[in-house]
């Protein structure tokens, strides 16, 4: 299940970030077109009929964007993803609900139920998935293993593939967003610079036949356009915060010793994780 949601939402972000990004060159397109002047009045009618059908051809593409729903699908398979790999891991290590004291029939009951749940409250999504959810089990038999490990190998299990992994990746998430949002600001500036230093220019030259503060000026609403919806300074913090976050949390595994103990621990490095997913997609919806 986590696989086929986290496809899902990694396909349907793919698929909505290249249309918005095909959507957003088709406005500068037109743009350009408009920037040229010609004396004749056969060019003007050619060019302003080829912009005419790229500014139509956005227009299509972004009811069609709207159409799809390309986002909702987006979130919704990573909530689903998010759902089911913290409850994964929860089962594996004997946290809360599935502790140690259950048997093992009653822990994977409870965990195949809570899958179930996590898919009702998401029908539409869990719908458009398929029946490939059940050509595979939901309890792998690596998941039973981790589970029937002693405490210690638990403990190191999660610290080492689940805690330090993802601190990982939210380092480098951070790191990748940090250097994204230098380079789209960068592109805004200097298509902004560019545009002011080409207006000069009409004021030095009117006759030109081309008006290219136009372009310019189109390339810099794009840029903005694109920061805005890739949010990448915001994203950088949050990773950043969340890394530090699990690294805070994870110096305090060398004192568990119960299983109570352990579970608790694991309880708050979920919630923690949760908690980074959950202010994302608050982000998103506010956008």
């Amino acid at each position: 299940m986590f696989r086929l949601a986290n496809r899902a939402s990694e396909d349907a972000q793919t698929a909505f970030l290249r249309f918005i990004a095909a959507d957003l060159t088709l406005i500068v397109a037109s743009s350009v077109l408009g920037a040229f002047s010609f004396s004749s009045d056969t060019a003007k009618s050619a060019l302003a009929l080829v912009s005419a059908g790229l500014m139509g051809a956005g227009l299509l593409l972004t009811l069609y964007i709207r159409s799809q729903q390309f986002e909702q699908s987006w979130y919704d398979g990573r909530a689903v993803a998010e759902s089911v790999k913290t409850r994964a891991w929860r089962f594996m290590t004997c946290s809360e609900p599935y502790v140690e004291t259950l048997t093992e029939a009653e822990a994977s009951r409870l965990f195949l139920n809570t899958l179930h749940e996590v898919m009702q409250e998401r029908k539409a999504f869990s719908a458009s998935l398929g029946d490939d959810t059940s050509l595979a089990p939901q309890i792998s038999p690596k998941m039973l293993t981790v589970r029937r490990m002693s405490l210690p190998e638990r403990k190191a299990i999660y610290l080492t593939q689940r805690i330090n992994d993802q601190r990982m990746w939210y380092s480098n998430k951070s790191k990748s967003n940090k250097n994204s949002a230098r380079f789209w600001f960068n592109a805004v500036m200097l298509s902004q610079a560019f545009a002011l230093f080409s207006s000069l220019c009409l004021i030095r030259w009117p006759n030109l036949p081309v008006n290219v503060p136009t372009f310019f000026a189109a390339a810099a609403a794009a840029a903005i356009a694109w920061l805005q919806l890739k949010r990448h300074q915001e994203l950088a913090n949050s990773y950043g915060l969340a890394a530090q976050e699990l690294g805070l949390i994870a110096e305090q595994v060398q004192n568990m010793t119960t299983p109570d103990e352990l579970s608790a621990f694991i309880l708050d490095a979920e919630n923690a994780i949760s908690r980074e997913h959950t202010l994302w997609k608050a982000r998103r919806d506010n956008c």
